[in-house]
């Protein structure tokens, strides 16, 4: 440790004392001209000493300055730029199209909000036949439904939206009657700090150190903006772990993804009917050709593998089924998107090993526990009911569908927040909170397993009245 100029002052003045009893070290020429000026060099050099084993140690992050962590990048990793929101867009018309009409959503058309100030792009898009619409209609909104993926315009956490918030199309689409977005639009985030680069980049190098729970908070670095948050599950945990298993094994639950897409080309033995897709998770199949010919989307299935054991997992045994069996040499190619997100950590941790600390390693989304809610909010008269229905259902998916996990689900918190945060309410009656399968109550807590998250019914049920 650096010693104080004084302390040095002190120091030399005792080494002279010693050497030569008579000299005067409290005043005069030997104070001023020797003393003073070498401690004060000395307790420079001793501090910048002090600074650089900082810098060769774990303390990096705490004491280097911006200029010396840029340097950081011949280790290969760059800062986080930051990233684009990004997710799955409904488009939707209500007349059936004509059998020889084609709907297009053209890369780059652009949708918003209401007010248009948060403005997004479609990037991820496939043409849709008009004699196919049939495979593409809602019947509980009498509607035709296309789908898209739409990335925000520039990057940061601005541009994360709840569902039903980007409604608005900013560039005409022909055969369009309107869009939403069902889902919300996440992964936003603005440039990473300096410190926190560093302290990403001292992790890569040390490696997950303190044994395999130290996965968690190395996966929690990996991707800051993606992975909202990640627990573990070990093979002695009887309750939660499912896989079935012959040496210690823990499967690492991530909430967060990157949707990516994918292209497959296989070619076919003869007679077989169905394919594994090689990038588990995948979330949805846009196109399959057989010989350069597009199958409709009545001629073939996506099934996802949703087992305790693999499923939504880098091992998922995700497939297409075929409606007709394949010839020998046929060439099918197909396009998909799936959560990259999960085999970027996997490959970036267990590099060429699969089985680190001797442990089997699994990487997998959260798996997803519905909760069915049924509320029923009394207004006062002079309050508009829609704003109310609005506010009220992006409240309840906002406090269902959390982006952390958690233990329990409080009835009377969403009571409390429906009661204090949605202007104009006079009375909260809540008849239904409960898992939709398993229930025993009507109105109960919620308790969450380890490793899931909570989504929000499709059969909920909200009213609103004065």
């Amino acid at each position: 440790m650096s010693r104080t100029e004084a302390e040095i002052q002190t120091s030399i003045s005792a080494t002279i004392t010693d050497l030569e009893p008579s000299v005067d070290v409290k005043k005069g020429p030997i104070r001023t001209l020797f003393v003073l000026p070498t401690a004060k060099e000395v307790a420079v050099i001793e501090s910048e000493q002090d600074r650089l084993g900082s810098l060769f140690s774990l303390n990096f992050p705490e004491v280097a300055t911006e200029g010396e962590i840029e340097a950081l990048k011949v280790f290969g990793v760059g800062f986080n730029v930051g990233s684009r929101a990004r997710g799955p867009q409904t488009f939707f018309r209500f007349s059936r199209p004509k059998t020889e009409d084609v709907i297009d959503l053209p890369i780059g058309s652009l949708v918003g909000t209401s007010d248009g100030l948060k403005v997004f792009q479609i990037v991820e898009s496939q043409k849709i036949k008009g004699e196919n619409a049939d495979a593409f209609f809602n019947a509980n909104k009498r509607r035709y439904e296309f789908p898209a993926v739409i990335e925000a315009e520039s990057v940061g956490d601005e541009f994360n939206s709840p569902p039903f918030r980007i409604t608005r199309v900013l560039t005409q689409i022909d055969g369009i009657d309107g869009t939403e977005n069902q889902g919300a639009i996440s992964g936003g985030a603005g440039r990473e700090s300096a410190r926190k680069y560093a302290e990403r980049v001292l992790a890569r190098v040390v490696g997950p150190t303190g044994g395999i729970g130290a996965l968690e908070s190395y996966a929690r670095e990996f991707d800051p903006s993606n992975v909202k948050d990640v627990i573990l599950v070990f093979s002695s945990d009887s309750k939660n772990f499912k896989r079935t298993v012959s040496r210690p094994a823990v499967d690492v639950f991530i909430i967060g993804e990157v949707i990516s897409r994918g292209e497959q080309t296989y070619r076919a033995v003869g007679l077989e009917k169905e394919i594994l897709l090689a990038s588990p998770p995948i979330r949805s199949v846009s196109q399959v050709t057989i010989n350069g010919g597009d199958l409709s989307a009545s001629e073939y299935s996506l099934y996802k593998d949703t087992s305790l054991q693999l499923g939504s997992s880098t091992r998922s045994l995700d497939k297409i089924v075929l409606e007709n069996a394949l010839s020998s040499g046929d060439i099918v190619v197909i396009t998909y998107s799936y959560n990259k997100l999960l085999m970027d950590i996997q490959d970036d941790l267990l590099l060429s090993g699969e089985k680190p600390f001797g442990t089997d390693v699994l990487f997998r989304e959260a798996r997803e526990l519905v909760v069915l809610i049924s509320v029923e909010l009394v207004m006062l008269s002079a309050f508009d009911t829609v704003s109310a229905r609005q506010d009220t259902s992006t409240l309840v998916r906002q406090f269902v569908e959390s982006e952390k996990f958690s233990q329990i689900l409080l009835p009377e918190d969403l009571y409390r927040k429906l009661s204090s945060e949605i202007p104009g309410v006079l009375t909260v009656i809540l008849k239904k909170f409960t898992p939709e399968v398993l229930s025993v109550l009507d109105v109960e807590t919620v308790e969450i397993p380890r490793g899931y998250k909570t989504v929000l019914s499709k059969n909920s049920v909200l009213k609103i009245r004065k």
